[in-house]
């Protein structure tokens, strides 16, 4: 999108997922492969050797970097080359789950705890050069304002949809309100894990009439777990997983949904998904918490993380003028997240950079 506008000369995309250059939409992307042994520190000083004489050779004006583990390098080397930069606050890589009350206990997290107290410090002094931070929602500007970057500037500007994944919706083929069907389609997308709720969607189940039936599209080691679960509750018959679905495939899933839900019950940076769910004109009901219950317009739609109770009886509320939230939806998403909206602001944020500079 940014290659296309009026503005940009020329986009180069540096990538360490690979091993040689690509294209895509006419944009050349680097790959580099990534280091068998991983550490944020291993990974940034691999990428500085990769990277600090290739910017020279591009004639880069602007250094993005998009992908967090590597924005300590971006901001040592925009400062060494006296480039502008600007880095997306997308995740939480560098603040260890357990210090914002995220219960996760895996290596990576023993890693970031160990990290913050060894070479952390000098990570995130390299991060500080940045110029300017944009973070996808104000839920993670407020986490790093707190935990990171108290004297930063971060712009808030959200993630914006993906305009040709559903560019053949029309309002004949869109959902539609099917409250004088017998069956109701609940519709939930993403990863199976802890953090994502999908266990109280389940246990929901519990309040919601059989008619209600929930599909749910992902993988994840949990996914077991929440098949044994939906068994011990006897709402297996009602509750449907399709494991992962392939990109191109998810459409025919929202096109046949009724509602969608995102039960998440952690500070989640944003809701790729719910944007998804919106563009094809579908009610979302998500929980009150991060990224994602900025993004719902109606609060009502909203509920408390973790009480299942309150999940069945917002689906049923919503699902009952269902008609009227996935119109307003649509609209909703594309006049705050379509790519027209979006890509300005990132451009306002480059000009700032570039007349400081």
């Amino acid at each position: 999108m940014l290659a296309s506008h009026k503005e940009i000369s020329k986009v180069s995309v540096y990538t360490f997922d690979g091993n040689g250059p690509t294209k895509q939409n006419g944009v050349t992307i680097n790959r580099y492969s990534a280091p068998s042994i991983f550490s944020f520190e291993i990974l940034n000083t691999y990428a500085y050797f990769k990277l600090r004489s290739r910017l020279d050779d591009d004639g880069v004006d602007i250094l993005h970097s998009y992908n967090m583990r590597l924005h300590p390098v971006v901001g040592h080397l925009s400062n060494k080359l006296s480039i502008p930069s600007v880095a997306s606050l997308n995740s939480y890589a560098f603040i260890p789950y357990r210090d914002i009350n995220i219960p996760v206990n895996n290596l990576l997290e023993i890693y970031k705890t160990m990290s913050k107290k060894t070479a952390g410090p000098i990570l995130r002094n390299r991060m500080r050069n940045i110029d300017s931070f944009i973070a996808i929602s104000s839920t993670v500007a407020n986490i790093y304002y707190d935990e990171m970057f108290p004297n930063q500037n971060i712009e808030t500007i959200p993630n914006m949809y993906e305009p040709d994944m559903f560019e053949s919706i029309t309002e004949d083929n869109s959902t539609v309100n099917n409250t004088m069907d017998e069956v109701f389609d609940i519709l939930y997308v993403g990863s199976l894990r802890e953090t994502k709720g999908v266990e109280y969607l389940v246990k929901a189940a519990t309040h919601l009439p059989t008619s209600y039936q929930i599909s749910i599209a992902g993988g994840g080691k949990n996914k077991p777990n929440l098949q044994q679960l939906s068994k011990e509750l006897n709402v297996d018959e009602q509750v449907t997983f399709f494991g992962r679905v392939p990109h191109k495939d998810i459409k025919k899933l929202y096109a046949q949904a009724d509602l969608f839900v995102h039960p998440g019950i952690w500070p989640e940076p944003f809701g790729r998904t719910i944007l998804e769910a919106m563009q094809y004109r579908l009610p979302v009901v998500a929980t009150n918490i991060g990224g994602p219950a900025e993004v719902i317009p109606h609060e009502e739609c909203l509920c408390n993380p973790e009480d299942e109770v309150a999940l069945a009886r917002t689906i049923k509320r919503v699902l009952s003028n269902s008609t009227n939230y996935g119109k307003k939806n649509h609209i909703y998403v594309q006049q705050t997240y379509s790519p027209d909206v979006v890509i300005p602001k990132i451009l306002d944020v480059y000009k700032s950079i570039s007349s400081s500079d």
